[in-house]
């Protein structure tokens, strides 16, 4: 053989690889986009067939999952899919193969069977199937505009009042923070998981609100206005003759020299409901300033935050911080953080660090885990909790802070796990 025809040979071989190698990759390109794709044209048929503006179909199931469909594992507000379809009777958690701790059965979490009805699609379809699920989120807005008395209008303006119902929120501070909070991301845009709702300027008809009958919050509490928050106290008293109280200690901090430089995120491992009791009935020497419901992002406000919560196992920490309480399980990551627990939170925590001064970064938003025990012999009983599930990154572009930015000021060495390394697909990863 010739030195020109082996030669030829080569270029030949070479040249059907990297014929083989651009044929692949655009075939790879052509699918992920297909992939990408295929959610944004779920929501389109959806709207189109039950009536829905398509971008307060795909606004509100941003604002419930942002677009994430968790894997069919339910949120622990027992809600499925990228609409958050609820289903109470979904039943049991496990806290870290510990104990059992059910999923409250009330009102709002029954909107599955609902969908079904509407739909006449299986309730285990809806759980699983995205088409699916957004289908039945479109059905249950279309039925909650025309049981408003409203007509089915292609004008995003006049729905409103439909996406305060389909918050399932009781209260009006609750219901208007989850329509604000849909209406605004209509108004700035958003692309995730293939989904891209372009920015339009939005001027929602607010008087809506009005046909659902809603009941108003107090306004007695510490927090943002517009943020659904109620009083609801924690227990202090005087357990014996001995000196014996709790479950938290008076203060006038910062007055009295006690700087807020924390704020502390736990969460309960048990309801809202369970904390909040414990909290309030039990002398059970623990408590903290602020709990929130996974449900509905409400927001218990028990100990006010001039005072000093016991709830870090740190006596330093705890005069010098505000501990919030997530509703949820560290250790188990299929029964996924909610949306709106997360965007109420962050409004929260926005709101006290601004008021106390505290720096938005990760120096001084921490984790219960976060937290040292005051001695050696102290650390093996601190907890770990919100856990490897409660997504920081995340948490931290809903406080407005480029999550690397927020790292200090380099004398400091946090380790920041990746949320793509760090979370499983059901609890947030894609």
């Amino acid at each position: 053989m010739t030195e020109d025809s082996v030669l030829k040979k080569w270029y030949l071989v070479f040249g059907g690889m990297l014929l083989g190698i651009i044929l692949m990759v655009g075939v790879m390109t052509t699918a992920r986009a297909d992939s990408q794709s295929s959610l944004q044209r779920d929501f389109q048929k959806a709207a189109e067939k039950y009536q829905v503006p398509v971008k307060v179909l795909m606004a509100v199931s941003y604002n419930e999952t942002r677009f994430e469909n968790h894997n069919g594992k339910p949120s622990v507000a027992g809600g499925y899919g990228v609409m958050h379809l609820t289903d109470a009777a979904s039943g049991d958690v496990s806290n870290a193969g510990k104990t059992t701790q059910s999923i409250p059965n009330t009102a709002v979490l029954h909107t599955l069977n609902k969908a079904a009805a509407l739909t006449g699609i299986s309730v285990t379809k809806l759980k699983t199937n995205d088409a699916a699920n957004i289908a039945g989120g479109a059905a249950l807005l279309a039925d909650y505009q025309k049981k408003l008395g409203y007509v089915l209008s292609s004008d995003l303006n006049l729905w409103y009042g439909a996406v305060e119902k389909y918050s399932q929120d009781t209260t009006e501070e609750a219901a208007a923070f989850f329509a604000d909070n849909v209406y605004r991301t209509i108004k700035t845009g958003v692309t995730k998981n293939g989904v891209t709702i372009a920015a339009q300027s939005v001027a929602p008809v607010k008087s809506q609100s009005e046909s659902l009958k809603l009941v108003s919050m107090p306004t007695t509490t510490d927090g943002p206005e517009g943020l659904p928050i109620e009083w609801v106290p924690a227990l202090y008293k005087e357990f014996d003759s001995q000196g014996d109280y709790g479950n938290y200690d008076l203060a006038d901090r910062p007055n009295d020299g006690l700087k807020i430089n924390y704020i502390v995120i736990h969460n309960t491992e048990t309801t809202f409901d369970e904390a909040t009791n414990l909290f309030a009935s039990t002398p059970s020497y623990t408590s903290a300033n602020y709990v929130i419901s996974s449900e509905q992002g409400t927001i218990a406000e028990m100990v006010k935050p001039q005072n000093v919560a016991w709830h870090a196992g740190n006596w330093y920490i705890n005069s010098h911080s505000i501990g919030i309480e997530h509703e949820g399980y560290a250790a188990v990551g299929g029964y996924w953080f909610t949306e709106a627990m997360y965007r109420s939170s962050a409004a929260l925590v926005k709101y006290l660090a601004a008021k106390y001064h505290i720096p938005l970064d990760r120096q001084h938003i921490i984790g219960h885990d976060n937290v040292p025990g005051l001695t050696p012999a102290n650390q093996k009983t601190m907890h770990w909790d919100p856990g490897t599930y409660w997504n920081w990154q995340h948490y931290f572009e809903l406080l407005g802070v480029n999550f690397k930015d927020s790292q200090g000021d380099g004398n400091v060495v946090t380790i920041t796990p990746d949320p793509a390394h760090n979370l499983t697909t059901d609890s947030g990863k894609r």
